[in-house]
């Protein structure tokens, strides 16, 4: 199972880099894509916890692609508000609101290679999101009520995601409305691990986060590809 999982990431790795190299020969725009290896730093791969790792995979893209069951003792969240710009999630005492606003250049520093019109650095850091490219919507906050504390993620779990997808309603007819979400929770039967997933951007460079919440503590994320 170990070297059938060194496989597919090493399979994901290539198909992305060769993804970004032949944009440069293929785009009509004024810009270009470099290869970066961003995602092995803190991939699904990287997990050392069996648990986390079980857990994680029965949600996840990365997870679907390696063929990892639903785990029985997952319960997910519901919806109890959402819109344009903000998403409600509830489950028993619990509750996850998580906003997104506008990317206002002003804010930050943007790192553009010399001489080129690509974006390389936003506050210094090598971004997730539209490669090359001034991001539309960033993350604007993600906070967990349990009922008995107050958590609020640190800054630095999302500041570098951007291009967030929550939830839209899609209406099919004139009275059929349906909600597609790109963002789920996940709580443990335990109550001792949370998890708040996204799915961001767009294909051809979609990507994934997993926030960990461990213990009532921010204990990391998981950040993959997802195309």
């Amino acid at each position: 199972m170990s070297l059938l999982i060194r496989k597919v990431s090493f399979v994901l790795t290539l198909v992305s880099v060769l993804y970004l190299f032949s944009d440069k020969t293929t785009a009509q725009d004024d810009y270009f894509v470099l290869a970066d290896f961003k995602s092995l730093q803190e991939s699904y791969f990287r997990l050392g916890d069996s648990l986390l790792k079980a857990e994680i995979g029965s949600f996840t893209f990365i997870g679907s692609i390696l063929g990892v069951q639903p785990h029985a003792g997952l319960r997910e969240f519901e919806i109890q508000y959402l819109s344009h710009d903000s998403l409600l999630l509830f489950l028993d005492d619990y509750r996850i609101y998580i906003t997104a606003s506008r990317f206002r250049t002003f804010e930050h520093q943007l790192g553009f290679i010399p001489g080129e019109n690509y974006l390389r650095y936003i506050d210094g850091n090598i971004f997730w999101g539209y490669s090359g490219r001034v991001p539309h919507r960033k993350i604007g906050a993600v906070f967990i009520d349990t009922g008995n504390e107050y958590i609020e993620l640190p800054y630095h779990s999302y500041a570098d995601l951007f291009e967030p997808n929550l939830c839209r309603k899609r209406r099919f007819l004139i009275f059929n409305e349906r909600i597609h979400c790109h963002t789920r929770a996940f709580l443990s039967a335990d109550n001792n691990r949370l998890y708040i997933h996204m799915s961001n951007n767009r294909k051809p460079l979609k990507y994934e986060v997993t926030w960990i919440i461990r213990n009532g503590r921010y204990a990391g994320r998981v950040v993959d590809y997802a195309h």
